[in-house]
């Protein structure tokens, strides 16, 4: 990310040659998913990006090319790697399934209200990052239809971010977006297992 070199640091970091209980897990979670609450906080005044013009002619704009266009939203995503990839990289004995499914788990019970304060947030730094295009009015307000199409978009970075916290562990995009997918469908966050799969690819390529 534009701050930290997140491979590094999952690397290095001692967490992820721990074994850790699934209650451990999800506690840890909890306190893991606040630490970034204070930058997140930032975006309500993300300035509009210097890609918003170009973004918004392009065909087939990418939600990774959105967040890689705005620094602010790309320095707290990062933030949010930072605090909670560690869980990727726990228990590295478990079988794959069993794993996964312990990380899904602890995603859906660790805090579905922080989930949802964070993407509220990212979606109000893309609408402020690309005016051009999310005020489809023109009239320089973000209506609720507007927003709520920056959530979806927001709600797919958060879920891209999460998976390329996992890929810099080992995980395949395949298995991290199953995993984080279930997670947080619990928290009423529904995105594409393939749409986000690719985000998280794409994301852990920029880290």
């Amino acid at each position: 990310m534009s701050n930290f070199d997140l491979k590094k640091y999952l690397a290095e970091n001692r967490l992820l040659r721990e074994e850790m209980s699934e209650e451990e897990m999800i506690k840890k979670l909890e306190s893991s998913l606040k630490q970034a609450a204070g930058d997140a906080k930032a975006l309500e005044n993300e300035p509009v990006s210097k890609k918003n013009q170009e973004l918004n002619e392009a065909v087939g704009v990418t939600i990774a090319a959105l967040v890689v266009g705005a620094p602010g939203i790309l320095k707290v995503l990062g933030k949010i790697s930072k605090a909670i990839g560690w869980i990727f990289g726990l228990n590295k004995d478990k079988e794959d399934g069993k794993k996964g499914n312990m990380v899904s788990r602890a995603l859906e019970k660790a805090g579905n209200k922080l989930h949802h304060f964070y993407v509220k947030l990212i979606a109000k730094g893309l609408t402020n990052a690309y005016p051009s295009l999310y005020d489809r009015d023109r009239n320089k307000k973000i209506d609720a239809t507007e927003f709520r199409n920056a959530e979806e978009d927001a709600e797919k970075a958060y879920a891209g971010m999460l998976i390329a916290a996992a890929i810099a562990t080992g995980w395949s995009a395949a298995h991290a977006a199953s995993s984080v997918v279930a997670g947080l469908k619990a928290a009423e966050i529904g995105v594409d297992i393939a749409d986000v799969a690719a985000i998280g690819a794409k994301l852990a390529r920029s880290a």
